[in-house]
């Protein structure tokens, strides 16, 4: 069944809120492929709903119809009404970046072909630390979510090789210390890059990756004359 009629809907005030965030990613979704007829809002006879809160204010939004189910239960039993809604909503599969990344995983997205590649043989430094070394920290949650083509960096393999070296650092996977890894990388050579992991136990545990870069900054320019130093920040202001 489907309606054009949103006032019809009521909520239940115990069911969580609606999500202004999820609205939206929800019509930039029903934009682009419509509807899914097999995600009925589900509703009781006298249309409150129990599932779909979100998708109805986005179909209102867009001004299309929502497709619906109704569900024939007590609406007075407020117990199983509650049970039924947590059970609905346990049961929402809900994307994670790998889910997107395994989606966009094709020929046509050869970069997301060999991500998934590189996290199956390097898992234990996790999906957020492989985003921002392959992307040369300039990939983010969002443009991976809408299949944003980019080229993998080029050091990649050097940079998941260097990080082998830092592993008695108890904060080696932590993704500022990789991001600025990564941003250091693009600013040294191989020489540079051994004082890092000779004075590697030097490197306190820090709170950004701009604080991060000052330290290898220091390591780095140790002993050098201040026309050979230099400089990782830039002045600039790292996440």
């Amino acid at each position: 069944m489907e309606t054009n009629n949103y006032l019809k809907f009521k909520f239940f005030d115990f069911n969580r809120k609606t999500d202004n965030g999820l609205i939206e990613r929800l019509k930039i979704s029903l934009m682009d492929f419509g509807y899914i007829k097999d995600r009925p809002v589900m509703i009781t006879r006298n249309y409150y709903v129990l599932d779909g809160q979100n998708r109805i204010k986005a179909c209102e939004s867009l001004k299309i119809p929502v497709i619906f189910e109704i569900l024939d239960v007590d609406e007075n039993d407020t117990e199983l009404i509650k049970k039924i809604i947590l059970t609905l909503n346990k049961n929402q599969l809900i994307w994670r970046l790998k889910d997107y990344i395994h989606s966009f995983a094709t020929d046509e997205h050869p970069e997301y072909l060999i991500m998934e590649k590189i996290y199956a043989n390097y898992s234990s430094l996790g999906w957020t630390n492989i985003i921002r070394i392959v992307g040369n920290n300039k990939l983010n949650g969002s443009q991976i979510r809408n299949g944003f083509r980019f080229k993998i960096n080029p050091s990649t393999y050097e940079i998941i090789n260097f990080l082998s070296y830092l592993k008695g650092l108890p904060f080696y996977q932590n993704s500022h210390f990789v991001g600025a890894i990564v941003s250091m990388w693009r600013n040294t050579d191989d020489f540079n890059r051994k004082k890092i992991i000779k004075y590697r136990m030097q490197i306190p545990q820090c709170a950004k990756t701009t604080d991060y870069l000052i330290v290898f900054e220091n390591i780095i320019n140790k002993g050098l004359r201040e026309d050979n130093r230099i400089t990782l920040t830039n002045g600039n202001k790292i996440r």
